[in-house]
């Protein structure tokens, strides 16, 4: 994925962010890479899209024979006593008789009325709506992925510009204090000075903690088991021109939503012909291959072996099922208008949801600019106050003031920045183009 604009003064005077040495950084490339390698999200849906894509077999669809070896021993311990025609009597104890037949069958089922075709098309079908889903699992995580990264980047350097602003108050405050040394100023301004910095440490503190808890949803979403503290870059880029219809144009072809809502309308229609195909007639054919033996202790023939071939066919055609056939149809073409409904019903919540994140883009592009333009004049302000307050012609009141407004300008102008970032991410998720 294109790394898009983060434009953001990075220090209270034009210094970069000093980097932290006891943190580990974590590039977005790796990040990512992470994310695809351990995420569990992802990894069960890769794993559901293997099963699908192996499921897609002739055998699965019907389409070959079934052949088996089957081997049958039956043994019968006997206690019987015979009367023969010629007045003998047998009378036997413990008699057995064996019976074993071994051999090889074959069943296939040749014609099923196109059945078999429609299966081998639905399960495909179903292969394809596992890759379908495997792709939004994948863009759901690039996006809280995207999101969460810019968003502690983002915090980094906004906990950085406290930083500065906290030097600035600290520095505020000695010169306040020289000056109440020397009898220039009153302890009134000594006390403001004190509460306007531990106001800024505070506020510092409570951002601190919103980039703490920042990094640990990270960490989360990389699939991490231990949190370890780490960094990210900082990504200051260029911004770009994104472009409605062709983001539309890629929304309608590669978004996975409207391809499963696609995916199960075809679904249907499969579905539907394997109901039709039950007003066609079956035919199987059978061919076997048995070898059996015979013991008795009884009769004439007291042992027996033989070789049978069999071979045959079975031909099957539904005459009246209780009216369930046209039931069953009915009911198939039903699904196909529900699924096309839905279909439909997709596509307009996608290009409702689309022309709204567009319309969010473009706002939030026009405010980066005036933000960008309000911190250039506070920081111009602020300059000027920061001098006339050191020669004692502006009020301590005057260049709190201007701190404020400078500081509330970068921290504003940093949020603009990243409202422009996420909308492109979700745009670019909508539109299935997310990309590493």
């Amino acid at each position: 994925m294109r790394k898009l604009v983060f434009v953001l003064y990075l220090s209270l005077f034009g210094l970069a962010v000093p980097e932290t040495f006891s943190q580990q950084v974590l590039p977005l490339d790796k990040a990512v890479a992470e994310l695809l390698s351990a995420n569990f999200e992802i990894n069960i849906s890769k794993k559901l899209a293997v099963v699908d894509s192996l499921n897609v077999t002739a055998g699965n669809a019907g389409m070959l024979p079934q052949i088996a070896a089957v081997v049958t021993n039956n043994n019968t311990v006997l206690n019987q006593k015979q009367s023969q025609a010629n007045g003998n009597e047998i009378e036997i104890d413990g008699a057995k008789n064996l019976n074993i037949n071994y051999g090889v069958a074959l069943d296939w089922t040749v014609f099923d009325g196109f059945r078999m075709f429609s299966r081998k098309k639905e399960l495909a079908e179903i292969r394809n709506q596992g890759t379908a889903e495997f792709k939004a699992a994948v863009l759901d995580r690039l996006a809280a992925l995207y999101n969460a990264y810019f968003t502690v980047s983002v915090l980094q350097t906004q906990v950085a510009t406290l930083d500065e602003v906290i030097r600035v108050s600290e520095e505020r405050l000695r010169i306040v204090q020289a000056r109440f040394q020397i009898g220039k100023a009153a302890r009134l301004e000594v006390l403001n000075a004190e509460v306007d910095l531990n106001a800024d440490r505070s506020q510092r503190l409570e951002l601190q903690q919103v980039l703490s808890d920042t990094k640990v949803s990270l960490s989360g979403i990389l699939g991490r088991r231990d949190f370890v503290d780490f960094a990210v870059e900082n990504l200051p880029q260029q911004l770009l021109t994104l472009d409605k219809e062709a983001l539309k144009a890629k929304m309608i072809s590669e978004n996975p939503t409207l391809q499963l809502g696609q995916i199960n309308k075809r679904i249907a229609e499969q579905q539907l012909r394997q109901a039709k195909s039950s007003r066609y007639p079956t035919l199987s054919v059978n061919t076997g291959y048995n070898l059996i033996r015979n013991q008795t202790p009884f009769g004439f023939v007291t042992e027996s072996t033989g070789r049978n071939f069999t071979y045959g066919f079975t031909a099957r055609l539904n005459l009246f099922d209780g009216f369930n056939q046209n039931r069953l149809e009915r009911v198939a073409k039903t699904q196909v208008e529900i699924a096309r409904l839905a279909e439909e019903q997709v596509l307009v919540q996608l290009q409702t949801q689309f022309d709204q994140l567009f319309s969010r883009y473009l706002f939030a592009v026009e405010r980066l600019s005036v933000e960008r333009e309000n911190e250039t004049l506070a920081a111009r302000n602020l300059e000027i106050t920061d001098d006339k307050f050191k020669i004692g012609t502006v009020s301590a009141i005057e260049y709190r003031t201007a701190q404020n407004n400078f500081s509330q300008a970068k921290l504003r102008l940093s949020d603009a920045a990243l409202d422009v970032e996420l909308l492109v991410v979700a745009i670019e998720q909508l539109c299935g183009t997310l990309k590493v």
